[in-house]
C-alpha cells in the first residue's frame, strides 16, 4: 500500500468524526489529493484517537430524551439552586484561568439561578447535555446531538469504539496490535471489532460496571444492552487504577474538577462511595444536578447540606480538610487549566492532605491561553513540592497526547 493510498483512507475515516466533534460545517468530501504539509494533515485529525480509525465497528447510538417535568427533577434543581446561592456569599476568588470566560457565557443561566427561577433551571438542566452548560465538562459537545438527529453521528460511534478497545487493552481483555510483529492491515483494523465481545471481554476481566445513567438527554452506544458513553469507559479506566492500585472500597477520595459528574458516578458504582469532588460553584451545579438525578438524592450532599457520602464542594473547601485525612487526591483533565495561583496552592494541600495518592490524567502541552498565559503543567508543579514524589509515569492508555503520573507523600508516617 503507497504512502498516499494509507493517508486518504485515514483522511476519509478521520472526516466522519470531524462533523461530531466541529460541526458539520467542517464535513467535506474527500480531497483528490492527499495533504502535503503537516498544517494539512492535522486539519484531518480534530479528535485525537489511540487507533486508526478505519473500518470501525458502530455499535447503535442511543440519545435520551430531556428529564422529565416532575417533582424529582424539580427537588434536585432547587437544591442546587440553594447550594450556589449559598456558594457564591462565601465565594473566594480563583486564579485567572480559561474557566473565568467559559463561565461568563453561562451568563444567562447563572441570571436564572441566582433569581431562583426553578422553572427554567429545571428546564435547562433536564437537557443538560443538548446545551453549552456542557461544554470543556468531559468527551461531549453540544452540537452532537444535533448531528445525531441529521443521522451524523458516525463520529461519536468511532469515538466509542477507540475507548472501548482502549479500555480492553489497558485491562488485558484485548491485545495490543504490533506492526513489528504482524505488519500494516493488522494494525489498521484495531478497530474492526465484534463491540458485544469487547465489552463482555471488558467486564468478564474486571467487573466494572460502565452503564450511563439517564440524566439530561445524554446520549452513546448500546452493546449488549447495556447503554454505555466515550465517558463512562473513559472513567471506568480510572475506577479500574484505584482497584489495581488496591485502593479499598471504604477509602476517602477527593478528585479536583469534576466534570459534569461522571467519574463520581462510575467509581460509586463500582465501590468507592467516600467521594468528594471540589471545583467552581457553577460547575458545582451541574454536578450536583446529575448525581442527585443518578444517584439516590439521600446519597449526595450539596454545599450548605448535612455530609453524606457523596460531597460537591467549593474549590476553596479542598483547602481546609485536615492533615492527612485524604485517602486517594484523582485530578483529570483539568489541572492545566487553572490559573497558576491556584494550582500551586492544590499541590501545595494535595502535599499535607493525602494519605497515600495523587492520580493525575493530564495533558502536558502548556499551551498559551489569550490573556492567560501557558497552561500549566502538573509533573513540573510537583517537582517543586518536597512532600510529593513520583512513583509512575506512563502514556495514558485511554487518550492521546496524556500522561497518568502516580504521586505519593513522602512522609513515611502517611503511608501507614
Amino acid at each position: 500500500m503507497s504512502a498516499d493510498s494509507l493517508l486518504n483512507r485515514v483522511v476519509r475515516a478521520t472526516e466522519r468524526i470531524s462533523t461530531a466533534w466541529h460541526g458539520a460545517a467542517q464535513q467535506s468530501a474527500p480531497p483528490s489529493a492527499p495533504p502535503k504539509t503537516p498544517d494539512d494533515r492535522a486539519a484531518y485529525f480534530p479528535v485525537a484517537l489511540m487507533h486508526p480509525p478505519i473500518d470501525p465497528a458502530r455499535a447503535p447510538i442511543v440519545m435520551l430524551e430531556p428529564d422529565r417535568q416532575d417533582e424529582r427533577s424539580r427537588a434536585a434543581a432547587v437544591r442546587v439552586i440553594d447550594a450556589y446561592n449559598a456558594a457564591i456569599q462565601r465565594a473566594k476568588t480563583a486564579a485567572p484561568s480559561m474557566w473565568a470566560g467559559v463561565e461568563a457565557q453561562q451568563a444567562e443561566f447563572l441570571t436564572a439561578v441566582r433569581e431562583r427561577d426553578v422553572a427554567t433551571v429545571q428546564q435547562t438542566l433536564a437537557r443538560l447535555f443538548h446545551t453549552h452548560l456542557i461544554w470543556g465538562l468531559g468527551r461531549v459537545h453540544p452540537e452532537t446531538p444535533v448531528h445525531i438527529r441529521g443521522g451524523q453521528g458516525e463520529g461519536t460511534q468511532i469515538q466509542l469504539t477507540d475507548v472501548l478497545v482502549s479500555l480492553a487493552e489497558a485491562t488485558g481483555a484485548a491485545r495490543i496490535t504490533s506492526i513489528e510483529q504482524q505488519g500494516i492491515d493488522t494494525h489498521l483494523a484495531a478497530l474492526k471489532v465484534d463491540p458485544t465481545a469487547v465489552l463482555g471481554a471488558i467486564i468478564d476481566r474486571t467487573g466494572l460496571r460502565l452503564e450511563m445513567p439517564e440524566v439530561g438527554g445524554n446520549y452513546g452506544c448500546t452493546i449488549a444492552g447495556r447503554r454505555v458513553t466515550v465517558d463512562t469507559l473513559v472513567h471506568g479506566y480510572t475506577a479500574y487504577r484505584l482497584h489495581q492500585l488496591g485502593v479499598e472500597p471504604g477509602a476517602r477520595i477527593v478528585e479536583i474538577g469534576g466534570g459534569y459528574g461522571c467519574l463520581a458516578f462510575v467509581c460509586h458504582r463500582n465501590g468507592y462511595a467516600d467521594y468528594t469532588i471540589v471545583d467552581l460553584p457553577w460547575v458545582n451545579l451541574i454536578q450536583g444536578y446529575m448525581l442527585i438525578m443518578s444517584l439516590s438524592p439521600d446519597a449526595v450532599s450539596l454545599f450548605g447540606e448535612p455530609d453524606r457520602p457523596v460531597r460537591v464542594r467549593p474549590f476553596w473547601e479542598f483547602g481546609t480538610f485536615p492533615d492527612r485525612s485524604v485517602d486517594v487526591v484523582i485530578n483529570t483533565d483539568s489541572l492545566p487549566e487553572i490559573g497558576e495561583e491556584t494550582g500551586r496552592q492544590y499541590i501545595a494541600d494535595i502535599a499535607r492532605l493525602t494519605r497515600k495518592y495523587f492520580l493525575s490524567i493530564n495533558q502536558e502541552a502548556m499551551a498559551e491561553y489569550p490573556g492567560i498565559g501557558p497552561q500549566l503543567h502538573v509533573n513540573g508543579l510537583v517537582a517543586e513540592e518536597p512532600r510529593l514524589r513520583l512513583l509512575h509515569r506512563h502514556r495514558y492508555w485511554m487518550r492521546q497526547g496524556y500522561v497518568e503520573e502516580l504521586f505519593a507523600p513522602i512522609d513515611p508516617a502517611s503511608r501507614a
